[in-house]
């Protein structure tokens, strides 16, 4: 995917990323406070995440097992 393509994807709301992983908006908060989250964006006193982060999150923490 080209720069330019990326950039112009839709920033994800913090709501948005809870519902897709089934979690709360609070867990979210915690990971980024806590630095153990996906790459974010502020926007003022807004928070918003890339697609592409999410993903390179999702990929970096996709396990086989738990073992």
């Amino acid at each position: 995917m080209s720069e330019t393509r990326a950039s112009e994807e839709p920033l994800v709301t913090p709501h948005q990323l809870a519902v897709r992983w089934g979690v709360t908006e609070q867990y979210l908060a915690d990971m980024r406070y806590h630095g153990t989250g996906p790459a974010f964006i502020k926007v003022g006193r807004k928070v918003r995440y890339s697609w592409r982060a999410i993903r390179e999150y999702e990929t970096a923490n996709t396990a086989a097992r738990t073992a």
